[in-house]
């Protein structure tokens, strides 16, 4: 699978070929947008496709697109459209990334989202809700970075964050406050 700013495209080893999936205005069912921003294949085989226009999911072998997508009436629907990142974890929780929106967890069991925002009067939630990168430690912590407000350590169990940012005063400080991506090594240094 390949994500492209005019679409997605499954590449066909055999023939060399790529089949398309653009965005159809008269299709409710062709993806929801064509710029794709990140894509995940789960534990079950679901295709996840980040968009600027929401979150979709492709069953493997479907043509179908299932759209997730903010819906202000509904406080367990997506927080934002605008999809950045998607992350699972090796619990089979999914983890989604929005631009505003913060971090979305969702529950598949019940087919709705939870959420982890910034609160600027509570020191103890996420340092900004533009969010481009999601990882989980082998320790369970989930940890989120930002697009210029440093990475937080997300405690699963408690909800508990802890910030880290950039501080030119302090030599061992992370170095920038925008975090692209992350993982851990067999020493289990993030």
């Amino acid at each position: 699978w390949v994500g492209t700013s005019s679409g997605l495209n499954r590449f066909h080893p055999d023939t060399g070929a790529f089949e398309r999936y653009v965005h159809d205005d008269k299709d409710d069912q062709s993806i929801a947008s064509d710029g794709i921003r990140d894509l995940h294949v789960d534990i079950t085989g679901n295709l996840w496709i980040a968009t600027a226009n929401g979150l979709d999911r492709l069953s493997m072998g479907g043509k179908r697109f299932i759209h997730y997508r903010h819906n202000p009436t509904f406080s367990k629907s997506l927080s934002e459209d605008d999809v950045l990142s998607i992350y699972e974890d090796r619990g089979g929780i999914l983890w989604v990334g929005t631009w505003g929106g913060g971090v979305n967890k969702y529950d598949r069991s019940n087919d709705y989202f939870a959420y982890y925002r910034n609160d600027p009067q509570n020191k103890n939630s996420l340092s900004d809700n533009v969010i481009v990168s999601i990882y989980s430690d082998s320790e369970g912590y989930a940890w989120v970075g930002t697009a210029g407000e440093g990475l937080n350590r997300l405690t699963r169990s408690t909800g508990q964050v802890v910030q880290y940012r950039n501080d030119e005063n302090r030599p061992h400080s992370i170095i920038s406050d925008t975090i692209y991506s992350m993982d851990e090594d067999q020493n289990r240094y993030l």
